[in-house]
Parts: structure tokens; C-alpha cells; sequence
């Protein structure tokens, strides 16, 4: 295998991933990817959406990454992770990633994308012993929904669908629906709206879904929504070599590499973003070694390990996207008012010479924020800009916000139901008993995805 920085990257933070899964053959929740549940116990319910980390398993039994493991034993890690995403899907159809009952759409999305892409390749004697049925009926519960706020989740229950549509699990005519959706959101520039404007960061996720939903459909529409994607992220790179993040709507800070990576092997635009913005992955600086293990395990590294068999094909053409001019100034307005000035002549991004507008009238924080329409008057040398004001969002979380939901959206099954009432009663009515004894008697029950209230003050 040839050397690169994203195979050193990619070795170098394998244990990492493997750590956050359940290993142990003996253990009920053997193949399950969120720790805090099965190892911690600090969740009453496992989050779906961790299962992507199967595709670090699949890279290992493909011999793409480095593992003293057996083959037979990563075999066994495949299916385990695999069928512990069957064993969370509920009656319905719908899994859940951060509260009880939630059928979360992200989470099923990103599972069943997850899923499909290593099943739809794996030799029959792996697949003979997967828990079909819940996965079928994932499927079938995703494709009677739509996100229209975040579009890279749209895209990653596309490409789910379609996977899921070439493993028989629905019929290939409930695909087309979310494909005519998906591809008629694409903004003319090139972005897909997340939550009012574009984020780099999803607009790549969405890449790499776009590129697998060409590679089962054979869609062109794909092709060239990731063309238009590809031209709007390298008009932004700035001569430091990177996007501009105080851009995003949602903040993101990381661009994932797969879709771009195989967009490079046609594209030498994209070809160049790949060297540009994953120059050095191996190096602790660079932004891939800041993400949390989350949103690692979650597609950030899936994504690094899928670009690893198709660095070599990247194209290898010098371009010149600068201004051949001996200097130039731009500016863009983005989240939060954020006022940005590219400079050629110095080689680095001026930022923040306006840094918005966040004040207080009465009780409420104002501020020149989303993506709101905003103008900017005068020229490159000097200006200013102008733009609505809007009340963000300031809300705070706190336990009393989610544990009502235990009660609006009790379990549908009569036994859960009657076991969720019975624990509240019985709680209610308990004793006074210490923290510690509170404690003891919960870590002596096995986790399981249980309802019943879990703060000691409700007593």
C-alpha cells in the first residue's frame, strides 16, 4: 500500500475508533459503537448514528488499514456492528440518537447509508447471517420522510435509500422522489442550504453522499451537482490554504475527504482541494486531529478511510486559481456578520476587520447574524456593510426540557407502556435513599433501552 498522510492519519487514529465498540463476544451489546451506553452507562439507549463506525471494521477486513486482528475476528466485528444497528431499530421503523423515542431522521439516515454500503459488498457467507427485517423496516421508514432544513442529512437518506433499494430492502421507485428533491435544493452557486445558507463542512458529507448514490444509480445529475459543489469550495480557499469556517451557518470547522477524493480522479478542481486542504493530516495541527470522538467515530474518519484506495488516482495537473493580478482585495459577509478580507498580496486571510454587530435590546440579545440578506457598499480599499438584525437563538439546555418527553411520547408496545407507568410509580413512591444508593441500584441493572425516569430529585 502506498504511503500518504491520510493512511498515516488513518492508522495512527484506528484504536482510537475501535475503542469506542463493544468487542466483546460474550457482551449483549456486542458491535455496539456508543460507549457512554455500554461501557459508561451514562445513557439509557445506545445512539444509532455511532454505527458508522463499521466502516473502519470494513476498511480492515478489505486490508485497506493496519490491524493485528484475525480475519475471522474482524468478520465477526463486521456482522456485530451491523446487527447492532438491526437490534436498535424499533417496531416502527425509527432509531434514536438523543433522547428516548426520538426517530431521529440524521440517525437513521446515517445508518442505513452505513449499512448498505459495506452489505451491498460483502461475499454472501457474511451477509446469510444479518438480521434483515429491522433494517428492512429502517428503510422503509426512511423513505416516507423528508429533512428540508439540513441538506447533507437529505443526501445521506438518499444514498441510503438507493443502497437499500439494490439490497431488496424497498422498491427502487420510492428513491426517485428524494433524488428530484435533493438535486432541485442545489443553490446556483453550488451549495445546499443548512439550516439558511451554506457550511463547507456538511457540503462535503454531502459530497460523499452524492458520490455513492451515483455509484449505485448511475444518476449524472450527481456528477454534476458535485462539480457545481466543487467550483463553489475552491473559489474560496484562501492562499493559507484553507476555507474560510466563520463562513459556516453551522459552525462546522472540517471538511471530510472522500467525495472530493473521487471526484479528483475526473476533476482536476477537485484534485486540487485534496492536496490543498489535506496537505498535512498527518501533522497534530492540522483541523482532522481537533474533531471529538463523536463526530470521528460518527463520519469524519468513515470518510478519511473510504478516500484511501483512491489517492493514487487523483489528478495531477498544476492550476492556478489565483488572480494573475500583482494583488487583489475581496470581501464576503457571513454568519453573524462577519465581515472577511482575502488578500493576495500577503499570502495570508485578514479576518475579522468587522466582526458583526451583538447587542441587547431589553431582555433579548440582537445581532447582525444568519444568513440574512446583507450588502456591502464601497470598494475593496474601504466600505461598509448593511444587513437585517435578528434575535439568535439562546436557548440553554437543561434536564427539565427533555425528561417531559419520557411522558408526551410514552413506549407503544402495552408492556413497555405498562412497565414505563409502573418504574414512575414505584420511584415516586419509593423511600428516601441516598445518591449512592441510587447508584447502586441503577449500575445493578443491565443497560437497557429503557424509559423509566432517571433523575434521583423526581422522588
Amino acid at each position: 500500500m502506498p504511503d500518504s498522510p491520510l493512511r498515516r492519519y488513518a492508522n495512527a487514529q484506528l484504536r482510537r475508533v475501535l475503542t469506542q465498540m463493544d468487542r466483546d463476544p460474550n457482551s449483549p451489546t456486542f458491535g455496539c459503537f456508543d460507549r457512554n451506553y455500554w461501557h459508561y452507562k451514562i445513557r439509557d439507549f445506545p445512539s444509532s448514528i455511532l454505527q458508522q463506525g463499521v466502516s473502519a471494521l470494513d476498511a480492515i477486513r478489505r486490508g485497506d488499514l493496519l490491524a493485528d486482528v484475525q480475519p475471522e475476528t474482524i468478520e465477526s466485528w463486521c456482522i456485530a456492528a451491523v446487527n447492532a444497528l438491526a437490534r436498535q431499530v424499533d417496531r416502527s421503523g425509527g432509531v434514536d440518537e438523543y433522547y428516548p423515542l426520538e426517530r431521529s431522521y440524521p440517525a437513521a439516515a446515517f445508518g442505513l447509508y452505513a449499512a448498505g454500503r459495506v452489505l451491498t459488498q460483502w461475499p454472501s457467507h457474511l451477509q446469510e447471517v444479518i438480521d434483515w427485517q429491522p433494517l428492512k423496516r429502517l428503510a422503509e421508514h426512511l423513505a416516507d420522510r423528508v429533512e428540508s432544513k439540513a441538506m447533507n442529512q437529505q443526501a445521506a437518506g438518499l444514498a441510503g435509500l438507493a443502497l437499500a433499494a439494490k439490497l431488496s430492502l424497498i422498491s427502487p421507485e420510492r428513491v426517485k422522489p428524494h433524488a428530484d428533491r435533493l438535486f432541485a435544493a442545489q443553490h446556483p452557486e453550488g451549495w445546499f442550504d443548512e439550516y439558511g445558507g451554506p457550511d463547507f463542512g456538511y457540503l462535503a458529507v454531502t459530497l460523499d453522499a452524492l458520490t455513492d448514490y451515483y455509484d449505485v444509480t448511475q444518476d449524472d445529475r450527481a456528477l454534476e451537482a458535485i462539480d457545481r459543489a466543487v467550483n463553489f469550495l475552491s473559489r474560496l480557499v484562501g492562499a493559507d490554504g484553507k476555507l474560510p469556517s466563520t463562513l459556516n451557518c453551522r459552525n462546522t470547522d472540517y471538511v471530510v475527504p472522500y467525495g472530493l477524493v473521487r471526484a479528483a480522479s475526473r476533476n482536476p478542481i477537485a484534485s486540487w482541494l485534496v492536496e490543498t486542504l489535506f496537505a498535512n493530516p498527518d501533522e497534530p495541527d492540522h483541523f482532522l486531529w481537533a474533531t471529538d470522538d463523536r463526530y470521528h467515530c460518527h463520519y469524519i474518519y468513515a470518510s478519511v478511510v473510504r478516500s484511501l484506495p483512491y489517492l493514487e488516482k487523483c489528478c495531477r495537473r498544476k492550476l492556478l486559481l489565483w488572480n494573475r493580478k500583482s494583488g487583489w482585495k475581496a470581501a464576503a459577509t457571513g454568519l453573524f456578520g462577519i465581515l472577511l478580507e482575502l488578500g493576495r498580496l500577503t499570502l495570508r486571510r485578514k479576518k475579522a476587520d468587522w466582526c458583526g454587530f451583538i447587542g441587547r435590546k431589553g431582555r433579548s440579545l440582537i445581532t447582525a447574524g444568519g444568513f440574512t440578506p446583507a450588502k456591502l457598499h464601497g470598494r475593496a480599499t474601504g466600505g461598509q456593510t448593511s444587513g437585517a438584525l435578528s434575535n439568535p437563538p439562546t436557548a440553554s439546555a437543561s434536564p427539565a426540557r427533555v425528561k417531559h418527553l419520557n411522558f408526551t411520547f410514552p413506549p407503544r408496545s402495552s408492556m413497555a407502556y405498562c412497565e414505563f407507568w409502573r418504574n414512575c410509580w414505584a420511584i415516586a413512591h419509593s423511600p428516601v435513599e441516598t445518591a449512592n444508593d441510587f447508584s447502586d441500584r441503577q449500575s445493578a441493572r443491565r443497560p437497557v433501552r429503557s424509559h423509566r425516569p432517571n433523575f434521583p430529585e423526581w422522588r
